[in-house]
């Protein structure tokens, strides 16, 4: 049970839910705590993405077919329906009886017998919808929690944008964004990047912002466990990251001071346009995030990035050893 990828994932999002932590916070502990396969670990992060952006509309599901409200259900709980929901209407990959029958083991395992008839009786009432009402959802989709977005964002745009615009915003807020990665041209060239990705079964794209970005078309949960990756020539950052640093267009001898920078993709892009003769003061208020921050330094071998525990509302620095 501990290594199934359902299991942990129910875990995750019950820290993340019942502790306010950072979902790649949470992720890095328990990746590293656990010696887990590549192919858990990308369905962990897929699942758990998928279903942090999709909350809203998954409590509207739930709402609507076990008739009760959201908060009156027990938070492990909801977290259980949560990746069994996701898994049975949206995943098309797996097998409606997977997603119950893990769904009720993982109950009685974490909960009782009790609650695991509950999720059954939620699960199965759903799969009946499907067959007997084909357009159920459809009808859910009119109400205001699908857009799976805050209220207070949903009155500003309505009131910006006309109404076919704001259904198109919305519909791809909702979408799962692409991963991209960053190779240091200073370390390999680019044909040599795209080559090792295709010995990996990784299909990539360049884009047309910057020139050492590739955008990941298959293969994205392989990314971590490629020597690529593992030797530091290669970061997982999306360009509009990039972009800030080639905004701000360091050259020899700035003062940089980074905050907010955990886990540092930004500080590390900055650390390679410069040399070793610079340093970069990066800082974070989180402690688990500086720890990423410096570990990821560490697979990149990059000696100019001072780390340090930091308000930066308050000016207040520590140590981050």
């Amino acid at each position: 049970m501990i290594q199934d990828y359902r299991y942990l994932s129910v875990e995750i999002l019950f820290q993340l839910e019942s502790k306010n932590f950072r979902l790649d916070s949470v992720r890095k502990k328990y990746f590293s705590d656990l010696s887990l396969p590549q192919k858990n670990i990308a369905r962990i992060s897929m699942l758990t993405n998928h279903v942090t952006r999709l909350r809203g509309r998954l409590d509207q599901i739930i709402e609507h077919v076990s008739e009760k409200k959201i908060i009156q259900i027990d938070s492990r709980l909801r977290c259980i329906l949560y990746i069994a929901v996701y898994e049975t209407l949206f995943d098309k990959r797996v097998p409606e009886y997977a997603a119950v029958n893990s769904a009720v083991d993982i109950t009685k395992n974490l909960l009782n017998r009790k609650a695991a008839s509950f999720v059954n009786a939620i699960l199965r009432k759903m799969l009946r919808l499907n067959q007997c009402h084909p357009n159920w959802l459809k009808a859910l989709t009119k109400k205001s929690k699908w857009c799976s977005m805050p209220s207070w964002i949903m009155k500003k745009w309505s009131k910006r944008f006309k109404s076919d615009e704001l259904k198109s915003l919305i519909a791809t807020m909702n979408e799962s964004p692409p991963i991209h990665i960053r190779f240091n041209p200073n370390k390999i060239h680019l044909e040599d990047v795209v080559n090792s990705f295709k010995k990996n079964n990784i299909k990539t794209n360049t884009i047309d912002t910057i020139s050492y970005f590739l955008r990941v078309d298959c293969g994205a949960g392989m990314v971590m466990s490629t020597e690529l990756f593992q030797k530091g020539f290669i970061s997982i950052q999306d360009p509009a990251s990039g972009a800030v640093v080639e905004l701000l267009n360091p050259i020899e001898g700035d003062i940089i001071l980074d905050v907010c920078a955990a886990p540092g993709t930004k500080s590390l892009f900055i650390a390679e346009k410069l040399s070793i003769n610079n340093t970069i003061f990066a800082s974070d208020i989180d402690l688990e995030r500086v720890k990423m921050g410096k570990s990821d330094v560490r697979r990149h071998q990059k000696e100019n990035i001072n780390w340090s525990i930091a308000d930066a509302g308050t000016h207040i620095f520590h140590d981050a050893d």
